[in-house]
């Protein structure tokens, strides 16, 4: 199927190169990867400084996958907010015990701070 982007940019060319065999071929090639890729027609621009070894590992990656670098990284981190999004939040150790903090009553007040009521701590 055909959408109008596709049928906009074919008229584009048409209209450049003013038919013939080039403007067939940019358009059999605009059509194969139109599907796949609608959602990329526009993209933005990001720029990321990486380590060297991380660029080795990328390229080779990418050489592994056919794919080119920036549609290795973009699939990264798709994948990476897709599980982001769908993991549980983080919850401290105080959330989890909050009714607890500061539920008993007595003891020595600077219980926490004071290393000689932690003297025998751990002892048998």
């Amino acid at each position: 199927m055909i959408d109008d982007t596709a049928l906009a940019y074919v008229d584009y060319l048409r209209r450049e190169v003013e038919g013939g065999a080039m403007w067939r071929k940019l358009v059999e090639n605009w059509l194969v990867v139109l599907p796949a890729r609608r959602h990329y027609l526009h993209m933005n621009t990001l720029t990321v400084k990486i380590p060297a070894p991380l660029e080795a590992e990328i390229v080779q990656a990418s050489a592994q996958e056919h794919l080119t670098k920036s549609e290795l990284v973009r699939q990264a981190l798709e994948a990476y907010l897709r599980q982001r999004n769908s993991a549980t939040p983080f919850v401290s150790a105080l959330d989890q015990a909050g009714d607890l903090v500061g539920c008993f009553s007595g003891g020595p007040a600077d219980l926490s701070s004071n290393p000689d009521h932690l003297a025998s701590f751990g002892r048998v």
